[in-house]
């Protein structure tokens, strides 16, 4: 996520004699990284900072200065965080409006809420409008940008309700049920899929879709004269799940499902009370009403300075520990065992790690990241790995042959396709599949990755679709993984590689798996199927991929009505086969045959196939006829006739005509009895 924050915003918190330039590199190297900073107006400067994800303590200008007071330092700059100066001492009026909430602790951590009378709505004024333009925000009016402004700057979402507009004055948190609609302040109307959290009032209405956007039922207008400024902190699993479902995404949900710090709640409800009566001349007309169901424990952390020094590689002043952590928030005690004198053997270092940053500081070692990239890592020293080297991954080899298929088949003029592992139910309809067997997605982001697929064939065809009016000849491949479901268990990822072809291009493909097969070191055969036939395939072309005898794919021209569900022009042949069969296979060592001494003896033959007899049985059987029988091909069919050649070859002597005679007789006799007819006489 990245962020956009002026240099005069930033230095409301920040006292440094560093120039925004200087800022930039400072932080690149110990923390956020600064993207670019750019002049903005007379005398001004714009940060476009990336925040890590899990990060969401530094998404604020509050957060950026914070970490800037601990980096700058360590760049020879002074550097001071200013504290936020908000005041904490509200005075609630003797007469106060009403207001409820009601929340579950499994729905909400924490519900603030202010009510405020008086609001005299108009622009914002210009330091306001700049900094949230600046910040990427449309300025609205004063009453919505101060919420949009107070999270930029504190780093906790806010929103503002018109309290006449709520029923009962009652904010109820529930959870949706499934076919709920309510219309976002956006004037989008959308349908809950159920387990929601909403906001409703004493009339059942959904009034607010929280920490993802409000609605149009409660939203400030021009009419509006009292507002609830409201603080939630909820359930982020929950809002994700609403978020990604409905498609809404906001900077509030990008925050709020990242966990923002419940304790910063307080902090931006009191500024953005602080702004609405400066800006807006709004006043206090309730009681803070602080519904804090889920409390935050405090975390510690201990470790021994050594530890710290051993994963740094260098040694470490004690001082610079703990006054690094210090600055960053932490609250660390660096303590030695009793008797022994101060040293980084003997002395524990326990660590209160501070609310905003409980979950991604957990262990150990996410102490010693935190003074090591303060420290920075291009101090660290560059040595020499020394000890045991780790182990190869076994999954280094089936990488190398993953990418050998690769480059062979690019090589070879195949395009690499990619498609999503996600695949509609139209899709799946489209070849017969039945969807209900397929792994099905909780929270899909549309309504088009909703499946988990377990063949590349609806994939590759639809590209075959949408590409067939850009070229001719399309030669495809992909090699993904399926994923096929287990019971009480997660799914099988199953590498499969699938190659495509537009045309009847069956001994094409069939002729690149053999060569691919010689490229990995291994033998695959292709034989008819025997028994049940595969529905996506024409029934008279298609046969199963083996090695070793086990079948580990299927080759064939894809069937008339596949080819026009998916509206494809020209036939298609596809093979579909299972890598890791391929990749456990391979080996590098290969096989080094001479050159034989003596020439070999080349007939061919046209037999008569009226029996339909398959090629690889013709080849089979006549292999087996005789040991000086090298080979035996298929070189050519016309209607019945089939052309075979066949190499005699012995490798001690020269064969002659009366040594080959009766071994063409015992093979002519041999293709016949399959059925097959010579033409001609032996």
């Amino acid at each position: 996520m990245n962020i956009q924050i002026l240099d005069s915003w930033l230095r409301t918190f920040l006292d440094t004699n560093a120039k925004p330039k200087e800022i930039r590199d400072s932080l690149a190297l110990c923390g956020p990284s600064v993207e670019k900073v750019e002049k903005h107006g007379q005398d001004d400067w714009l940060y476009d900072i990336e925040i890590t994800t899990n990060r969401v303590d530094m998404m604020s200008v509050y957060g950026i200065a914070r970490e800037a007071a601990v980096i700058l330092p360590q760049f020879g700059f002074k550097a001071k965080l200013k504290n936020l100066d908000i005041k904490d001492k509200l005075t609630t009026p003797t007469k106060t409006l009403p207001l409820t909430i009601e929340t579950q602790a499994n729905l909400t951590h924490r519900v603030m809420a202010m009510v405020m009378d008086n609001v005299q709505l108009g622009k914002s004024p210009d330091w306001i409008k700049v900094r949230l333009e600046a910040a990427g925000i449309r300025s609205l009016n004063n009453v919505i940008d101060v919420t949009n402004y107070v999270m930029t700057e504190i780093g906790h979402p806010c929103h503002v309700f018109d309290y006449d507009k709520i029923k009962g004055h009652l904010l109820r948190f529930r959870l949706s049920k499934k076919g709920e609609h309510m219309v976002t302040l956006d004037g989008k109307e959308y349908e809950l899929p159920g387990g929601d959290i909403v906001i409703e009032d004493t009339s059942g209405e959904i009034i607010d879709l929280p920490g993802i956007m409000g609605t149009k039922n409660s939203v400030v207008n021009n009419e509006t004269k009292r507002i609830v400024l409201f603080i939630d902190n909820n359930n982020a699993k929950l809002m994700r799940q609403t978020s990604m479902t409905l498609g809404i995404r906001t900077v509030a949900v990008t925050l709020n499902e990242k966990r923002v710090d419940p304790q910063l709640g307080k902090t931006a409800i009191l500024r953005g009370i602080e702004l609405y009566q400066q800006i807006a001349q709004a006043k206090i007309a309730s009681k803070l009403h602080d519904v804090y169901t889920d409390k935050p424990k405090d975390q510690s952390i201990t470790c021994s300075l050594q530890f710290i020094e051993d994963r740094i590689g260098v040694k470490l002043e004690p001082n610079f520990v703990t006054k690094t952590l210090t600055g960053l928030g932490f609250k660390p005690t660096l303590k030695t065992e009793h008797g022994k004198s101060f040293n980084s053997v003997s002395s524990v270092l326990h660590t209160v790690v501070p609310t905003w940053r409980t979950h991604d500081v957990t262990i150990p070692e996410d102490i010693v990241e935190e003074v090591a990239r303060i420290y920075g890592y291009h101090n660290v020293p560059s040595r020499l790995v020394t000890g045991e080297f780790p182990q190869p991954n076994p999954q280094e080899s089936q990488f190398y042959w993953e990418d050998k298929i690769k480059q062979a088949l690019k090589h070879w003029g195949f395009y690499e396709n990619y498609t999503y592992s996600l695949v509609s139910q139209e899709l799946l309809e489209k070849v017969g599949a039945d969807p209900k067997k397929h792994l099905q997605i909780k929270n899909p982001l549309t309504v088009d990755w909703l499946y988990m697929r377990q063949s590349l064939i609806p994939s590759i065809l639809q590209s075959l679709a949408n590409n067939q009016d850009r070229a001719e000849r399309l030669q495809f491949f992909e090699m993904a993984n399926i994923y096929l479901p287990r019971q009480n268990d997660l799914p099988n990822e199953a590498m499969t590689l699938i190659l495509a072809q537009t045309g009847k291009k069956f001994l094409e493909i069939k002729g690149t798996l053999e060569a691919l097969g010689q490229e990995l070191g291994i033998e695959l055969g292709i034989k008819p199927v025997e028994k049940e036939k595969h529905p996506l395939f024409s029934p008279t072309i298609q046969a199963n991929i083996t090695r070793d005898g086990k079948v580990i794919g299927i080759i064939g021209q894809i069937a008339l009505k596949i080819q026009e569900n998916f509206a494809l022009k020209k036939e298609i042949t596809i093979a579909q086969l299972d890598c890791d069969a391929l990749t456990l296979a391979a080996n590098k060592n290969k096989k080094y045959t001479p050159i034989p001494k003596y020439p070999p003896i080349v007939e061919n033959y046209t037999f008569y196939n009226q029996n339909q007899v398959p090629a690889t049985k013709i080849i089979e059987v006549g292999k087996q006829v005789d040991s000086i029988i090298q080979s035996v091909n298929i070189i050519g069919f016309y209607q019945d006739k089939i052309n075979l050649e066949v190499m005699y070859l012995d490798k001690k002597k020269n064969l002659t005509d009366q040594d080959v005679a009766p071994i063409r007789r015992k093979f002519v006799a041999a293709i016949e009895e399959l059925g097959m007819k010579l033409e001609g006489e032996v």
